[in-house]
């Protein structure tokens, strides 16, 4: 990976809820490839938005 951009469409039936993150990747440092989609899922996971 490296410069360039990820993406990530996930969907929760049951909550009838669809998350899209798209995250530009520009930064030199590799350890924040896929930070900001890491955390915008782990928050969306942790709230009561979502039904497993």
């Amino acid at each position: 990976m490296g410069d360039g951009f990820t993406s990530l469409n996930v969907y929760f039936p049951k909550s009838k809820v669809s998350l899209i993150i798209l995250e530009n990747q520009m930064n030199e440092n590799s350890d924040l490839y896929y930070y900001f989609e890491k955390e915008i899922k782990n928050i969306i996971l942790s709230s009561n938005l979502v039904k497993e």
